[in-house]
């Protein structure tokens, strides 16, 4: 097949053109910041980039002997940002988010794994916070703590639940808890109830971790008694006690200065230095009681019942004085 000569130098166009589309190569370091432990080499290691709002995979790729791992990109006509992923030890490790400018020719971000460990020595819970709110037959319990991993080892959890799956964080729910809502810090996939506990199964990685969660406890009369679980070393523990809810006694706590919210004053107590297992209480008073509703539809139940007994025996009288005039 012969071409003309104004084909030619159409193809030479596009050709070069095609040649031109800029390409980019992306480094990822990965860098142990465990003291002492080796870079991790064969670790395999995954880039997303997100362009337009549409987010590619590319490799994986694994680590070469200096924990580096490159990836060809083979169009970068368009600005986009990238991100790395990788596991180590069981754990799942993520980079920094980093730009990549259109016609970008490199860029590098870097991923900090650490070495996993069962000891929890190094983690702390630096505030624990509690409010107790009052509910008809019941106590809203909003937890909030902040836990601190201060080594420089991920902590995965010192009871195996099962193969590949450890308790983490383990917080005693009190009997007859409702309505566990989970919040910041903590994620369905990753919690469970088991034992009468929430156990969450996600690790603590160097550095702090704020988590949030709240339930219900239902009362049979109007006072209860609530025992906070003390699951780490607590640095420092607050509670506040919404009105009109009282503070009848409380162990293991003092006194704080009240705290005004919302138009509201919050009875407050505190706490500090304490070790896993203390034994924390508050009895309460005061929880709201509704019993009017159930007396007036028991009232009402009642007479309607009353109503159809005498509504029978009406008819039945009817039925009688009718067969007696027949009968006459």
């Amino acid at each position: 097949m012969r071409l003309s000569r104004k084909a030619v130098p159409l193809i030479a166009v596009l050709v070069f053109a095609a040649a031109e589309v800029p390409a980019a190569v992306v480094s990822v370091q990965v860098v142990n910041r465990t003291a002492g432990a080796p870079a991790p080499a064969g670790l395999a290691v995954t880039l997303n980039l997100t362009r337009d709002g549409t987010t590619s995979s590319h490799g994986p790729v694994l680590t070469d002997e200096s924990g580096t791992a490159r990836f060809d990109i083979p169009d970068v006509t368009g600005e986009a940002t990238v991100a790395a992923v990788t596991g180590y030890q069981g754990v799942k490790y993520e980079s920094a988010a980093v730009a990549l400018p259109a016609g970008a020719a490199a860029a590098e971000t870097e991923i900090a794994v650490y070495e996993a460990t069962t000891s929890r020595d190094s983690v702390v819970v630096t505030f624990h916070h509690s409010v107790l709110r009052p509910m008809k037959g019941a106590v809203q319990v909003a937890e909030m703590l902040v836990i601190e991993n201060r080594g420089d080892r991920t902590y995965v959890g010192e009871r195996e639940l099962q193969p590949g799956l450890r308790a983490v964080f383990e917080y005693a729910l009190p009997d007859g808890y409702r309505e566990l809502e989970l919040g910041r810090g903590l994620m369905a996939c990753c919690v469970l109830q088991l034992e009468g506990k929430l156990i969450d199964t996600m690790e603590i990685k160097p550095g702090r971790r704020t988590l949030q969660f709240r339930y219900v406890i239902p009362a049979a009369e109007d006072k209860l008694a609530y025992r906070p679980d003390v699951t780490f070393v607590t640095e420092r523990y607050n509670l506040l006690v919404d009105p009109p809810l009282t503070v009848v006694s409380a162990t293991g706590l003092r006194d704080s200065e009240a705290v005004e919210y919302d138009s509201e004053v919050f009875a407050a107590y505190e706490a500090a230095d304490l070790t896993p297992g203390a034994a924390l209480e508050v009895n309460v008073a005061g929880i709201p009681f509704d019993r009017t509703p159930q007396l007036r539809w028991a009232t009402v139940a009642a007479a309607l019942l009353l109503g159809v007994f005498l509504l029978v025996l009406a008819l039945q009288s009817r039925r009688t004085a009718s067969a007696h005039s027949i009968g006459d």
